[in-house]
């Protein structure tokens, strides 16, 4: 997500680039930025966690958290590349198709969710 957001906003930095001024593109950008800011400390609080033996369902909430907001990034680089016409062959694509595999390892987002509210709820597991 950070290398998605770092080439995005250097796009955006690029002379000529009308993303600067567009509004919409701007507050996407500052919520991505905000977005990996928070991915980061969520690594922090595991890596935390870790050390103290202590995991519980922060694992799931990383693995949802880190994937998706991974998607959005290329998502925004995607379209950071298209509006400067460098889609192809700059590697925006393959970021983005790279992004979409890691929801399903390890269990879908959903199935993380599930674990989530089963431990966060205390609620039985299946049988």
């Amino acid at each position: 997500a950070l290398a998605a957001l770092w080439r995005t906003e250097a796009l955006a930095r690029q002379p000529g680039s009308a993303l600067p001024q567009d509004p919409a593109f701007i507050d996407r950008l500052t919520q991505m930025r905000l977005d990996v800011q928070d991915l980061q400390s969520l690594y922090q609080r595991f890596a935390q966690l870790l050390r103290q033996g202590e995991l519980g369902p922060e694992v799931s909430a990383l693995k949802v958290w880190a994937t998706e907001t991974s998607q959005r990034a290329s998502e925004l680089l995607v379209e950071a590349s298209a509006a400067g016409g460098m889609l192809q062959g700059g590697g925006a694509l393959a970021a983005f198709y790279d992004t979409r595999a890691p929801s399903i390892f390890s269990g879908t987002n959903q199935i993380q969710r599930n674990l989530i509210a089963r431990n966060v709820l205390n609620l039985p597991g299946k049988s």
